[in-house]
């Protein structure tokens, strides 16, 4: 799906809780799966730009969670995760990130009660940084690279996959092509999957870590975003850019 960048940003800065994605979706006519990775884009970058400031204020956060403010409820006054708000308490307390985390995952394993709840809670309303969430994203991405694996075999190209081209100190794609493809100019010699959203910022990270070093390695390739992208953005010279449907309408052609 492609997005006006007019919209996207309008969407993006309105993005400010999952509550928001169903009514957006009417409202603009674009798929919920769209708006969910748009709003994991906009958490994650307002965490990392956040996180000195909450983390200077963790003994304010220590005392208020003390004085019985709940984990959530501080989250949302910080404008942060409420699972790495939970992550950072736990430390607080006194336990390890590694133990934190295993909290998160299992809170059965925690004896007070009320802390127990809380943690339970922070993990249920964090679409993002859950353990849950983490699988999920985890897994959308798996069952894409599955599916790019069907269709490419579909129409008998050869590949080679990420797990079978690691090694020797290279950055290596989702999938080499043993012979190429040819798409109009270009020669196309990998294919690189994201379960995600692409927007100008998320497109300059890419291709200044995988990209420009694949064609430089590989040759001119293809980069897909499972849920759609900006419409206008420039991918690097030899890259094409473009979402699920594209990529299947390309594939079926060949």
């Amino acid at each position: 799906m492609r997005v006006p960048p007019e919209t996207y940003y309008v969407i993006y800065s309105a993005l400010r809780e999952p509550g928001d994605i169903p009514s957006m979706s009417v409202r603009w006519g674009i798929p919920e799966e769209v708006l969910r990775a748009i709003y994991i884009h906009r958490v994650i970058r307002r965490t990392i730009a956040r996180y000195p400031y909450v983390l200077s204020h963790m003994e304010d956060i220590l005392s208020a969670w003390n004085d019985g403010e709940d984990i959530v409820a501080i989250a949302r006054e910080y404008d942060y995760p409420p699972v790495l708000v939970a992550v950072m308490l736990l430390q607080a307390m006194g336990y390890t990130r590694k133990k934190a985390w295993s909290l998160l995952s299992d809170p059965a394993e925690v004896e007070d009660a009320r802390l127990r709840e809380e943690l339970r809670m922070a993990s249920e309303v964090d679409i993002v940084y859950s353990p849950s969430a983490s699988e999920e994203q985890h897994q959308r991405g798996a069952e894409m690279e599955d599916e790019i694996a069907r269709l490419l075999s579909s129409v008998g190209v050869a590949y080679l996959r990420e797990g079978d081209l690691r090694g020797g100190g290279r950055k290596t794609p989702d999938f080499l092509l043993k012979d190429g493809v040819r798409v109009r100019e270009h020669v196309l010699k990998w294919v690189e999957a994201k379960a995600s959203f692409c927007d100008e910022e998320e497109m300059s990270r890419v291709s200044r870590r995988q990209l420009i070093p694949y064609v430089n390695t590989y040759g001119p390739g293809v980069v897909v975003y499972r849920y759609g992208y900006v419409d206008g953005l420039k991918p690097p010279e030899k890259v094409m850019l473009m979402d699920m449907e594209e990529f299947i309408t390309l594939v079926e052609r060949l």
